[in-house]
């Protein structure tokens, strides 16, 4: 008969194993919620134009650093001076990837700073402030990177932010579709439906981190009931895509 060891998580009858079960139950449910409280999420209904599922910290009101979330109306403000959108060799981007040829759903969806880095270089600042104003947006400081999302300059409250991807992918197909591949393909295909865009900004939280995920989702694709935003500290935005559906 085999010996086992009863003062021992690792023994092998029936009354351990069960107790082995639950305290990893335990320590996993403990480490789930520790990480919850890292995360921000707000959620947006176009039903009755009301924010529900409010725990986001500062409000949701309060501008934060957006990240890579700018990238759809940087577009829009090129798209106003250009007659179509380039296809970018891009041969190293954020990671060491290396995306390819890529358009603009491609880059969209992998949220590509080649691409966006050749559109911002272009894009008109004027257009840039009309498509702010337009969408709900604070103005976007004249910096090539502000309009790829990266730096400290440009802040955007949560709401604004909600509100401005449920307009934008109901006129711009192109983005959509973009958005589509994200959801499905690209940085946020842990999600797997829907559409949606993440991006990574510098963390301002007291304990800091190399940088807060954020991801925004809209579903279903076409007159979306649900748009949800959420951010959480010290990972990229493409691990803060699978708190969408959590």
């Amino acid at each position: 008969m085999k010996a086992t060891w009863s003062g021992s998580l690792w023994s092998t009858n029936a009354s351990a194993v069960s107790r082995r079960t639950a305290l990893l139950a335990c320590c996993t449910k403990a480490l789930h919620a520790a990480n919850a409280t890292n995360v921000d999420r707000i959620e947006y209904d176009p039903a009755t134009s009301t924010l529900r599922d409010r725990a986001w910290t500062g409000g949701a009101d309060q501008p934060v650093l957006p990240g890579s979330l700018v990238k759809p109306f940087t577009a829009l403000a090129y798209e106003r001076t250009h007659q179509r959108f380039p296809t970018v060799n891009c041969k190293g981007c954020w990671g060491g990837k290396v995306h390819g040829a890529v358009n603009l759903p491609r880059a969209l969806a992998l949220s590509c700073n080649r691409y966006f880095e050749k559109l911002s270089q272009r894009v008109d600042p004027r257009q840039m402030q009309l498509v702010c104003a337009e969408y709900g947006l604070p103005e976007a400081p004249d910096i090539i990177d502000a309009r790829l999302g990266l730096g400290r300059s440009w802040r955007i409250p949560p709401a604004a932010l909600l509100q401005a991807y449920l307009r934008v992918t109901a006129q711009h197909p192109a983005i959509k579709e973009g958005m589509r591949l994200c959801a499905t393909q690209g940085t946020a295909r842990a999600i797997g439906k829907g559409l949606a865009k993440t991006g990574t900004a510098p963390c301002e939280h007291s304990k800091p981190m190399p940088g807060d995920g954020l991801a925004i989702w809209l579903w279903p694709e076409d007159q979306p009931r649900r748009v949800i935003l959420v951010r959480e500290h010290g990972v990229p935005g493409a691990i803060a895509a699978k708190r969408i559906l959590t």
